[in-house]
């Protein structure tokens, strides 16, 4: 772990004090907004200005067992580690944490967002979308991406970029009204079997069916599976 000043020369000739930090195997930058230029009286009370800034995020870091999040991993910008999260994820919802990031970055509409900006009142205005018209989201969809997205932040907060959980509080109402409703109906292997050898008036939906049962496609995705989607057989 480190934490050094440096200082980058801008194209008008002044220089801008920048913090070079490595923690935990990461490197992260940290733009300090203090310029000093050739001549400027002032150089001194700035190189000592963030000469003090660097000695206490260094503190903050050597500190952050006693509760204190340095102030580097709050501007960790969210939407970037949302991806590095998705990028990562090995589990088999993978589809629906994709969505879920889709569906934040629709809603939230830019590319930047720190996680100290990841409010209390954006996971709500982001739970209120998922279940919105414009979402163009229905049934049980909405909470599933509202699941992943709490995922994420639960998951920041297991690794100190965040104290809390701004979404962690937040009830996402109804969704056991419709849960309930949209319960699946899951046939056994001796089911399919069973309907394998009954007869049908038209063989080729039955086929369909069981083809469908066995590959685990919908009816959007079988309609879309030509023969030239088919490779090695």
């Amino acid at each position: 772990m480190s934490v050094k000043l440096r200082w980058k020369t801008l194209k008008s000739g002044r220089k801008s004090a920048f913090l070079d930090i490595y923690y935990q195997g990461q490197r992260h930058y940290e733009f300090l907004k203090i310029y000093t230029q050739r001549g400027d009286e002032n150089n001194k009370e700035h190189r000592d200005l963030a000469e003090k800034i660097r000695a206490t995020r260094q503190l903050q870091i050597e500190h952050e067992e006693f509760g204190f999040i340095p102030a580097f991993k709050k501007d960790v910008n969210f939407i970037q580690y949302f991806e590095a999260y998705l990028k990562n994820y090995k589990k088999k919802d993978v589809r629906k944490v994709r969505y879920s990031l889709k569906k934040f970055k629709e809603y939230i509409g830019v590319d930047i967002l720190p996680f100290k900006k990841v409010s209390p009142k954006v996971c709500e205005g982001f739970k209120d979308y998922l279940i919105s018209p414009q979402s163009g989201l229905s049934g049980e969809t909405p909470y599933d991406y509202w699941k992943r997205f709490k995922g994420v932040l639960k998951k920041a907060k297991l690794e100190g970029i965040i104290k809390t959980n701004s979404a962690e509080d937040i009830q996402f109402k109804g969704y056991q009204k419709y849960n309930n409703q949209l319960r699946k109906q899951v046939l056994t292997k001796q089911e399919l079997q069973a309907l394998a050898q009954t007869y049908c008036g038209n063989e080729m939906v039955k086929r369909a069916f069981l083809f469908a049962c066995y590959t685990g496609l919908g009816i959007a995705e079988i309609r879309k599976l030509t023969w030239g989607r088919i490779i090695n057989g």
